[in-house]
């Protein structure tokens, strides 16, 4: 798409199909579990779509999936197995907490999410699985049951977009305000109350508060489901480009410090260590996280950056 004019507004057609670029996805590490047909190979097994493998025929299993072939080549008889083509719900996580409305370059980072959660949410309908987009902010709440149609992808969007909205107002009338329980934690009690196994969950975010209740519900939902964690990060967050006396303002609230060589690499130490820490949380359950930049303008989801010298 083109680069947004000023990386804060957010309108329906930037969540049209195609309106931001998505590199290929990292293959699927789980199974679909669905009862309901779709796109992707299912555990359960039986006369499906798709050729799986030949067994030694075992008692009960249906002669007329004999494959005679290898039977008169080895002797024994041998029977077809096949595995029927399954859907595999995405559900979409968005972390909409004040931090998320934060950017010095690009785009606000809930922005960036918004636009990479409704191009997965495109692509999962065209794999015709259902999809489910969920939201938390400051000042709004939003989650519905996965849908199969492109008008309820829509009618999601379109609420995605008056809550950006209206939390992008409260905190311009209001500032930052602090919510407990964090959005992100509400997230996560409310979709481990009514997950199902076999769903691909994306969960968007800064993880500006993922502390142990959030890690807690993050292992409770690996456990049946694909986590597929996405933080979003701004260069400021990572380093200062300036020297001397910085001044920080929040309406009425000035600070000023002097940054120098010692802060800023204190900062830095302080960055590569957070997200160490994190990073760490998500190998020890088998799930990578991806870093996107909110300078961004196109996320590759088939690779996750592993090396903080890479960001």
């Amino acid at each position: 798409m083109p680069t947004p004019t000023d990386g804060l507004q957010l309108a329906l057609v930037d969540l049209l199909p195609g309106a931001f670029p998505l590199g290929p996805l990292q293959a699927r590490r789980t199974l679909p579990s669905s009862s309901r047909v779709g796109s992707h190979r299912s555990r359960f097994q039986g006369r499906g779509m798709e050729f799986d493998e030949v067994r030694l025929y075992q008692a009960g299993d249906d002669v007329r999936l004999i494959d005679w072939l290898v039977t008169a080549r080895t002797g024994r008889p041998h029977t077809k197995l096949f595995r029927e083509e399954r859907e595999q719900p995405n559900f979409l996580l968005l972390d909409c907490s004040p931090s998320m409305f934060f950017a010095t370059q690009g785009q606000l980072k809930v922005r960036l999410a918004a636009c990479l959660a409704a191009q997965l949410a495109w692509r999962a309908l065209k794999n015709q699985d259902r999809v489910a987009l969920w939201f938390a902010g400051a000042r709004t709440h939003h989650e519905v049951a996965p849908k199969e149609h492109r008008p309820a992808l829509l009618q999601m969007l379109g609420k995605l977009v008056e809550a950006y909205q209206q939390e992008l107002l409260g905190l311009q009338e209001e500032g930052f305000i602090s919510v407990d329980p964090s959005p992100l934690l509400k997230l996560l009690e409310r979709f481990n109350r009514v997950q199902r196994p076999g769903n691909v969950v994306w969960l968007f975010s800064d993880f500006q508060q993922f502390g142990e209740e959030e890690w807690k519900l993050c292992r409770r939902l690996v456990r049946h489901c694909e986590l597929r964690p996405v933080c979003l990060l701004d260069h400021l967050e990572q380093q200062m480009p300036w020297r001397g006396e910085v001044l920080f303002q929040q309406g009425a609230t000035r600070l000023t410090l002097d940054w120098g060589e010692s802060r800023e690499k204190e900062f830095q130490r302080q960055f590569r260590a957070w997200q160490q820490d994190l990073q760490e949380k998500f190998r020890q359950l088998n799930r990578p996280i991806y870093w996107i930049q909110t300078t961004d303008e196109r996320a590759n989801f088939q690779t996750s950056i592993s090396s903080t010298a890479s960001l």
